[in-house]
């Protein structure tokens, strides 16, 4: 290292402190490289050399030439590093603060938009509001708020849903609190009273003992009881609707097969041909037996006679089932 004693204006062996600020002049090239520093509060022209490692400190990182670090002197003037503190720079920031800060460094301040502490202290310590009641720092939760064990109960015992409510899924056979609705009877047995209850009281159709009976959905889409404007009244578990339909006359609309004859008087001639089996006759108006008699005349008017048309159509059922998706419907017990 250099002189210590006897340098003007430098740090002498008696004057020199034990623990000092110091900063590097001279950066290792590496981590096996000599460094040397100068003490921040005198000349820069008295540089002490650090041996290797005694400025390595694990996870510090290379130094470069300015960093700031802490040395400590023994009384045989070895110096060695006690830690790196860049952030005890003494070149103070400058330039515009931006972030939550306003104007320059050295002296920024707070945005205009930033709360002080006196209005974050008023704000801790008054009514708490919303879903909070009391006052800061102490508030609690308002009186008609759920805690906590209240929510998890309702979760977990699914009442978010209701005795009789119905639902759709994939699954196909009973779970959890819900039956699958295909018309069976609920049962004493079964245990479901508040199901049973339900059903009875709102008038579902019972098997010979009594028993209420599930509505059964298979096949069926699901429509609203009751009734809408202009719509015919439903009951609750009334089952309407077929699959298949013939039209019978009435239901077909005002319809004509454009039949149309001429006529008929006394201005309108036309043929005759009667067969006679092959006889002979004795005149053109009267026939005996056999042979056919011809002729053309004038016949009176309002004669009734009629037309053939042939039938159309198969009269068959037509499917009468709207686009539909097919899902299994439960009911909650």
């Amino acid at each position: 290292m250099s002189p210590l004693a006897d340098l003007t204006g430098g740090p002498a062996r008696t004057a020199r402190p034990q623990v000092a600020r110091a900063k590097v002049a001279r950066a290792p090239a590496d981590v096996n490289s000599v460094m040397s520093v100068y003490l921040a509060n005198y000349s820069r022209e008295y540089e002490y050399e650090v041996q290797p490692e005694r400025w390595t400190i694990p996870g510090a990182g290379l130094p470069v030439k300015g960093d700031t670090c802490v040395v400590n002197f023994d009384d045989d003037g070895d110096i060695w590093v006690v830690t790196w503190a860049r952030v005890m720079n003494t070149n103070p920031p400058v330039g515009p603060a931006g972030g939550v800060l306003s104007g320059n460094f050295p002296n920024p301040g707070f945005a205009v938009d930033m709360a002080t502490q006196v209005e974050l202290d008023a704000a801790v310590t008054g009514p708490a509001g919303g879903v909070l009641s009391g006052n800061f720092p102490n508030p609690g939760f308002a009186a008609d708020m759920a805690t906590q064990a209240e929510l998890d109960a309702a979760v977990g015992s699914g009442q978010r849903f209701q005795t009789g409510d119905s639902k759709h899924s994939i699954q196909s056979a009973d779970h959890a609190g819900w039956l699958l609705a295909n018309g069976r009877a609920v049962t004493v047995a079964m245990g479901f009273t508040a199901l049973r209850a339900l059903l009875l009281a709102q008038g579902a159709p019972v098997d010979g003992s009594g028993n209420p009976l599930l509505p059964d959905a298979r096949g069926r889409a699901i429509i609203g009881a009751g009734s809408g404007p202009g719509l015919t009244a439903r009951a609750l578990f009334a089952s309407i609707g077929v699959e298949t339909h013939a039209l019978v006359i009435g239901e077909m609309p005002v319809h004509n097969h454009g039949g149309v004859t001429g006529g008929m008087n006394a201005n309108n001639p036309h043929g005759h041909v009667t067969d006679i089996g092959g006889a002979g006759f004795g005149t053109k108006t009267s026939a005996s037996t056999g042979g056919s008699l011809n002729g053309d005349g004038v016949q009176a008017t309002n004669i009734d006679h009629g037309h053939s048309i042939s039938n159309q159509g198969s009269g068959t059922a037509h499917p009468n089932v709207q686009p539909s998706l097919a899902l299994h419907t439960f009911i909650k017990t």
